[in-house]
């Protein structure tokens, strides 16, 4: 894990994510959009990819990259139908039941800003959305394409927030920013990572009793 590369990074993964924010705010929100309407994303799924997803079937699915879908149905079968002649991969369709008033999943309309401007009318999904997978269905007669619905997870999920609450105390909720990464990977027992994060941090710091916090979880990754 090259840590110093992954701060960077998250300076990088701010910036849009902070202007889907701004810009899901402006067109729904503000605009009191409260209609419902679907999005589709197309794409080939690696086997076992797909077969830990039939396993998880009625589950939650977490989306850990920026989410490009369209609102044209048919951007989405053509981006499905190319990994059907290549035996590694399986044609996925997802089809997305969105209600814009939602926040905890920031997304927006860039069909201004795409490549392909409204000729596929792109809805950005930001990093880490969470949406809960209802049962796929098989929609070829050569098994090698399928479709699965899913639907926006909200504030008061009661499965998500569970799971936000199991995960807040396992992973040190008193813990800020980077050294809440540092605990995790101690706990991970990623120590060589963690002792990465932590030195980083040392010459960040300023205040004298900071240093020592620092210097004194560099003693605890080394005897690790």
């Amino acid at each position: 894990m090259e840590v110093d590369l992954i701060i960077r990074m998250g300076f990088l993964i701010r910036d849009p994510h902070n202007h889907i924010v701004d810009h899901h705010k402006k067109q729904f929100v503000e605009h009191t959009h409260k209609k419902w309407f679907t999005v589709f994303r197309g794409q080939g799924l690696l086997k076992d990819d797909f077969d830990r997803m039939v396993k998880t079937q009625s589950s939650l699915l977490l989306f850990n990259n920026f989410l490009s879908t369209s609102t044209k149905e048919q951007i989405s079968l053509n981006f499905a139908c190319q990994p059907i002649s290549t035996s590694d991969l399986v044609g996925m369709v997802f089809v997305m039941t969105i209600r814009p008033s939602i926040l905890s999943t920031p997304l927006a309309n860039v069909s201004d800003v795409s490549y392909f401007k409204e000729e596929e009318e792109e809805i950005l999904f930001s990093i880490n959305s969470i949406i809960r997978m209802d049962p796929m269905k098989q929609i070829d007669e050569n098994n090698c394409r399928w479709q699965v619905d899913l639907t926006l997870t909200s504030d008061n999920d009661p499965y998500l927030n569970a799971l936000t609450e199991r995960m807040r105390e396992e992973t040190y909720p008193e813990k800020e920013g980077w050294d809440h990464l540092g605990n995790l990977l101690i706990k991970l027992e990623q120590f060589n990572n963690a002792e990465e994060v932590y030195d980083i941090l040392l010459h960040q710091t300023r205040t004298d009793a900071k240093k020592a916090l620092m210097n004194h979880m560099l003693g605890m990754v080394k005897d690790d």
